[in-house]
């Protein structure tokens, strides 16, 4: 074996067999493996000169195909552009919430609208039945999750059932804001869906 061997017996180190020559330009073709010898845990550069030979001709027989481009930074600012044109979204105070991730943002949107997407039927279902209990709740936690990710217009609409029903205020107005608020996120997801 060739190569650089420790100078301390007792501590591990790397070295790199040399066997195929290497040269300035980079390591020579091979890998690397985990050599052990008398107890001292060591990696060497093994090569496998016939194997890169055989690796070499079949990839130069393999025709060449063009793979586009993935920049995540044109991504990322292609959907910022997309969700700033969706009425009622503060982008930017939904993308603070989580820490300027783009992915994350989308996300998180796409998961709000999923887990509100039976609540604001039963919100409606429950104006019409004057549960007025049941329907502060959804309206507060559909206010709540709306606010958190940036979504002012969805946030603002579902505060207002919550507050009309507190007043004690017509029922037909607070089921009219129900369905405000049922209409808002039925928008807000075709737009999402539309990304």
């Amino acid at each position: 074996m060739r190569g650089r061997r420790p100078s301390n017996p007792k501590r591990s180190s790397y070295t790199r067999d040399t066997a195929a020559g290497s040269s300035l330009g980079g390591e020579p073709p091979g890998r690397w493996a985990r050599y052990d010898a008398s107890l001292i845990p060591t990696r060497i550069w093994v090569t496998d000169e016939l194997a890169q030979a055989r690796n070499t001709r079949s990839m130069a027989d393999r025709p060449t195909t063009t793979i586009p481009a993935h920049d995540p930074l044109a991504q990322a600012s292609d959907t910022v552009t997309r969700l700033r044109r969706v009425p009622g979204i503060d982008v930017d105070a939904g993308l603070a919430f989580v820490g300027n991730s783009v992915d994350v943002y989308a996300r998180l949107l796409a998961r709000f609208v999923q887990l509100h997407e039976d609540d604001v039927h039963e919100m409606v279902f429950q104006a019409q039945r004057a549960d007025d209990s049941a329907l502060q709740g959804l309206a507060h936690s559909i206010k709540g999750g709306a606010a958190t990710l940036g979504v002012i217009g969805l946030a603002r609409l579902a505060q207002q059932p919550e507050q009309v029903t507190r007043q004690g205020g017509p029922r037909a107005r607070i089921v009219e804001l129900a369905r405000a608020v049922e209409t808002d996120h039925a928008a807000l997801r075709s737009h999402l869906a539309q990304m």
